[in-house]
């Protein structure tokens, strides 16, 4: 099955219709759609616990440092402990 209905290409001969692209964006629809159910699944006490963890990895690693940086001082600022 193709995503190129109907065999319309360009003049060049390749489709009309980018395949990756089509790929990517259903793959997309596809995490959305898991994603809403996970979340729906989860209780709280659940769901605070994985993004408890998945911030605990993420601001650790060398990726999350200047968001890290950028958010503990905004944190700080609007507890006022400066």
């Amino acid at each position: 099955m193709t995503n190129n209905p109907g065999g319309i290409r360009w003049q060049d001969g390749t489709p009309a219709y980018n395949e990756q692209l089509l790929n990517k964006l259903f793959k997309k629809e596809q995490i959305s759609e898991l994603v809403e159910y996970l979340l729906e699944s989860m209780d709280m006490e659940t769901l605070e616990s994985f993004v408890r963890e998945n911030l605990t990895e993420y601001y650790s690693s060398e990726d999350g440092q200047t968001d890290f940086e950028n958010n503990y001082a905004e944190m700080k600022e609007i507890n006022g402990d400066e």
